[in-house]
């Protein structure tokens, strides 16, 4: 009996969250009750304050849902140590990753739409600010390892700092996947997408001296 209940009280959870999904993205966050969540579930009001201690503790059960497996997703990408890989390759893999996987989940794709463009980042809010500028600058950190990694191994361009490689690709991502998110008709960008970011990568990799054209003059 136990363990049914566990199951059940699950089971209420994830419909909850559910349901704030779908309000969250036709009604906005702001302009979402807890009250309009509970109909929208079937649910007392009552039930939601068992899961949870308001709306904005919800909003973000219902991002970190979506966001937490697509951070590990894409970290082992990053992280890869197939030998056949470089540096670089690794940061293209880790890009495509989060495109690919934003793009085959329905779910994921909206739940990243309420957060981009469904709430107003004030009252309850507010200190998601910090936090989003805390998470920004360890995906630089992250991201500039990797690009010294490419330094040391000769394949990074010439006079380019890793850190700055690493702040541009930051503010790559973080641009690419606010287009791509409002980009519904696939007119803008999502039909480039894979071509934008092999294209962004490789103008960070080391040229190889064009020796035919040397011969020749």
């Amino acid at each position: 009996m136990v363990r049914r209940t566990k199951e059940e009280s699950a089971a209420t959870r994830r419909t909850i969250i559910e349901a704030a999904r779908n309000v969250f993205d036709e009604h906005g966050v702001s302009r979402t009750s807890l009250e309009d969540i509970a109909a929208a579930a079937g649910v007392t009001r009552g039930a939601i304050y068992w899961h949870f201690a308001n709306k904005a503790d919800l909003f973000y059960a219902m991002r970190d849902e979506s966001h937490v497996p697509l951070v590990d997703l894409s970290d082992r990408a990053l992280e890869a140590s197939d030998a056949a890989l470089d540096p670089l390759d690794r940061i293209q893999n880790f890009i495509l990753t989060i495109v690919a996987h934003v793009a085959s989940d329905e779910v994921v794709e909206r739940t990243f739409r309420v957060a981009s463009f469904k709430v107003e980042y004030v009252d309850e809010f507010a200190h998601d600010l910090d936090m989003a500028c805390t998470k920004h600058t360890k995906l630089v950190a992250k991201l500039a390892g990797v690009y010294r990694k490419a330094k040391r191994q000769g394949c990074l361009r010439d006079g380019l700092s890793p850190t700055l490689a690493a702040t541009d690709t930051m503010l790559f991502i973080t641009g690419l996947m606010r287009t791509w998110l409002f980009d519904d008709q696939g007119t803008l960008v999502r039909k480039h997408t894979r071509q934008l970011i092999l294209d962004h990568v490789e103008g960070k990799r080391k040229r190889e001296p064009d020796l035919s054209r040397s011969a020749a003059t």
